[in-house]
């Protein structure tokens, strides 16, 4: 991951560990919360690594939250990713996209 002065970029170098570790915490509870408080960009790749995540934990009954993120930082991501036209996943909350991109 690249870091600098506490902050991170998540890249499609970073998607196979963030996988990995994803799976691991999915396959041991069924709450999870992902600290994001410190990324300061993400790709594509890690951005639906994360979507995908959350879709799976909420059809398997979990939560998945995300704390700490900043919208903008996901609607960039959205926007390079084409994800411009979202009408979300179906899974939405009331309050919309769990990440604020749809």
């Amino acid at each position: 991951m690249v870091r600098g002065k506490g902050k991170t970029k998540l890249t499609d170098r970073d998607a196979e560990e963030l996988k990995q570790h994803l799976h691991q915490a999915m396959g041991c509870m069924t709450d999870l919360t992902v600290d994001c408080s410190e990324v300061t960009g993400i790709d594509a790749a890690c951005l639906r690594l994360l979507c995908s995540t959350y879709r799976m934990s909420r059809q398997q009954s979990g939560n998945f939250t995300p704390k700490g993120h900043a919208r903008e930082v996901f609607l960039k991501a959205a926007h390079e990713a084409n994800y411009a036209h979202c009408v979300g996943c179906g899974l939405e909350s009331e309050h919309g996209c769990v990440w604020g991109v749809c």
